[in-house]
C-alpha cells in the first residue's frame, strides 16, 4: 500500500515479506494509521490567535476596544469613588518625601506594609543572613504585587490591578525613608532605638554587605522616585479604564444611585 513507510520512512523491498498493509521496518498497519490521521482531520481546530504579544497585553489591560467590556462594572460609581480618593491620598503621600520619614506616621499605610515587612524576616532567614535582612523589603513589596497578578490574571478585573500597583508604589516609597536613614541613622526602629545604637536596621546591614552605605540617599531618592513613577503610571492606568467603562451602557446593576 506504501513503498515508504509515513511513520519510520522504511522503503520496502521487492524481498520483503508479509502483507502489504503493515510496514516490514516497524509494524505500522497502514490502514490504522489513514483511520487514526482522517479522525485527527475531523476535529475541530481550535481558532488560530494571530495577534502580537503586544495586542494580546493591552487586551489583558483593557486598553484596546477588544478587550473592553459590553457593559459598565456593576460597582462603577464606588469604584470610581475608590480611585478618587487612592489619587488625592498617593499625592498627599508623595508630599511626605523620603528624608525624614514622615510616611511613616501615615500609619493607616506604614503599618499593613509593617506586618508584611516584618513576616518577610522570618520566611527569608533559611536563605542567608543577607537575605533575612533584605526578605522584610522584598516582602512588602511581594505581597501588593501578588495582589496585582491574582487581579489581573485571575479575576480579569484590571481596575483593581490598579489599585494594587498604586499600593506596589507606596510600598517601594514607604521603603525610601528606611534607605535613606542608613547612612546617618535617626529614625526610631521597632526596638525603640535607632540604627547607630541596634544592629537591626536592615540597610546598615544590606548596603555594608554591597559596600554602597556611602551611596544610601541616592539609592533612597531612586528608589521614592521609581515609586512615583509607577503611582503616576497605577493612576493614568485606572482613569483611562474608568473612563472607558464610563462610556459603556449601564449594566443594570447597582450603580445607579
Amino acid at each position: 500500500m506504501y513503498d515508504l513507510c509515513p511513520k519510520c520512512g522504511y522503503t520496502r523491498c521487492a524481498q520483503d515479506e508479509g502483507p502489504a498493509d503493515q510496514c516490514p521496518g516497524c509494524g505500522l498497519l497502514f490502514s490504522r494509521w489513514e483511520r487514526h490521521q482522517r479522525a485527527k482531520r475531523e476535529l475541530p481546530q481550535p481558532p488560530t490567535d494571530d495577534r502580537t504579544f503586544l495586542d494580546r497585553a493591552l487586551d489583558c489591560l483593557q486598553l484596546t476596544d477588544s478587550g473592553t467590556p459590553s457593559a459598565r462594572h456593576p460597582f462603577f460609581w464606588p469604584r470610581l469613588v475608590g480611585y478618587l480618593a487612592l489619587f488625592v491620598w498617593g499625592w498627599r503621600i508623595v508630599g511626605y518625601g523620603y528624608r525624614d520619614g514622615a510616611i511613616w506616621d501615615s500609619w493607616l499605610i506604614h503599618l499593613p506594609l509593617l506586618i508584611f515587612h516584618e513576616a518577610g524576616h522570618p520566611l527569608f532567614m533559611p536563605l542567608g543572613n543577607f537575605m533575612h535582612f533584605l526578605g522584610g523589603t522584598l516582602m512588602q513589596i511581594i505581597m501588593p504585587l501578588t495582589c496585582f497578578v491574582v487581579f489581573l490574571f485571575r479575576q480579569r478585573d484590571p481596575l483593581a490591578a490598579s489599585f494594587c500597583l498604586w499600593w506596589t508604589a507606596i510600598s517601594f516609597m514607604d521603603i525610601a525613608p528606611y534607605m535613606y536613614d542608613a547612612l546617618n541613622p535617626k529614625l526610631p526602629l521597632l526596638s525603640g532605638l535607632t540604627g547607630a545604637e541596634d544592629a537591626g536596621h536592615d540597610w546598615i546591614n544590606i548596603l555594608s554587605s554591597l559596600g554602597m552605605l556611602h551611596k544610601a540617599h541616592a539609592i533612597a531618592r531612586i528608589t521614592h522616585a521609581f515609586g512615583v513613577l509607577l503611582m503616576i503610571l497605577a493612576q493614568l492606568w485606572g482613569a483611562l479604564l474608568l473612563v472607558r467603562q464610563f462610556r459603556l451602557p449601564a449594566s443594570g446593576g447597582s450603580d445607579d444611585f
